[in-house]
């Protein structure tokens, strides 16, 4: 008796597995619908690989369908085809929204750690002047009620106390700001703790 392998591909011409018959010696053998009986370098299947049977032969193409990262931008696509990676992704997620691509792998940024920081420094300090208006828009105001003869000395007293507490607020960001930018490393940056930030009351 002799062993016969028996290699079988779907309907979309991959290869999915192989079996075997055990047969006598000089016997025909009929594979049956999908299957061949040539044989597929299993050693040649990776997890970015598959054999596509065409033409009576093993094809080896490369198979990166899926999710992908674009390394600089770090936005996820879908691959949809068969074939090579375009060199501007990657298959490997991006384990931090400051990872950039350096020397074939995801590495911490410090620059970009430091954006992040930043950016959430920004939105912390809209949110506080959100309903407050900008000190330009203030001093505006305080400017016209000066102007008018009879303004209250109280309504002028409060808008100059918004325009003090919105310079209290910008002096508390600039620190802030400062302290991200003199950060050096990354073990530094995430020391900075913005929640912990003591930030002025309005008066």
């Amino acid at each position: 008796m002799k062993k016969i392998y028996i290699y079988h591909f779907n309907r979309n011409h991959r290869y999915i597995g192989r079996t075997y018959r055990m047969i006598q010696e000089g016997s025909k053998i009929h594979p049956g619908p999908r299957a061949t009986r040539k044989k597929v370098d299993l050693t040649k299947l990776t997890e970015h690989k598959i054999a596509l049977f065409r033409h009576h032969e093993w094809k080896y193409v490369d198979d990166y369908r899926g999710p992908a990262w674009d390394k600089v931008t770090l936005t996820e696509e879908q691959v949809v085809k068969l074939g090579p990676l375009p060199v501007n992704l990657t298959h490997v997620k991006p384990p931090y929204a400051w990872s950039a691509w350096k020397n074939g792998k995801w590495v911490q940024s410090r620059k970009l750690f430091r954006q992040t920081k930043i950016k959430a420094l920004n939105r912390i300090f809209a949110a506080k002047t959100r309903t407050i208006g900008s000190r330009a828009d203030i001093l505006e105001a305080i400017c016209a009620l000066a102007r008018n003869s009879t303004a209250d000395q109280d309504t002028i007293t409060k808008w100059a106390g918004l325009a003090a507490y919105i310079d209290s607020l910008k002096t508390v960001y600039d620190q802030a700001k400062a302290d991200l930018v003199a950060a050096t490393t990354i073990k530094e940056l995430k020391a900075i703790d913005l929640s912990a930030i003591v930030w002025p009351e309005v008066a």
